[in-house]
């Protein structure tokens, strides 16, 4: 699940009026018993040690920073979920 950008770049995580799509999808997931990534953490923590942008300037699609901490965050879920071996 996508992290909500423009929260995490004005500071509003915690006011976020978005981040309810991702706990809403997160319950969902469990109750079918699917796999959830969850992109907010790991593009908070990298935008705070880094205070760079995860998308391009003209639009909020991902720029090459973001699809690399995707992949990733991505990558080390399932192998941590045994879905993907290293």
């Amino acid at each position: 699940m996508d992290a909500p950008s423009q929260d995490i770049y004005h500071g509003t995580i915690d006011s976020s009026n978005v981040k309810w799509m991702n706990d809403m999808l997160l319950d969902a997931c469990i109750r079918n018993d699917c796999h959830y990534t969850d992109l907010t953490m790991p593009f908070l923590g990298k935008y705070r040690t880094d205070s760079l942008r995860f998308n391009s300037i003209y639009d909020r699609h991902w720029n090459e920073l973001g699809h690399k901490t995707a992949a990733i965050t991505l990558y080390n879920s399932l192998v941590k979920e045994g879905l993907l071996y290293k």
